[in-house]
């Protein structure tokens, strides 16, 4: 279990915008979750880089144009 794990997981709300639901998606530059948008009130997906590359400035702007 990395650092990430331990931090979102189901019931996790970033942003003060979206609550996590589940992770449907992981691969080697994030995870991507289900989680509902509170303000519109609808799912969304969204794609989270892993700490570990938030310093890498070409992992991060990959990440961007993803």
């Amino acid at each position: 279990m990395s650092a990430t794990d331990s931090i979102l997981s189901p019931g996790t709300v970033l942003a003060e915008r979206y609550r996590l639901t589940e992770e449907i998606g992981r691969g080697g530059f994030g995870m991507v979750f289900r989680a509902r948008q509170l303000n519109m009130d609808r799912d969304v997906a969204i794609k989270i880089l892993p700490p570990k590359f938030m310093a890498v400035s070409d992992v991060v702007e990959r990440f961007k144009r993803e």
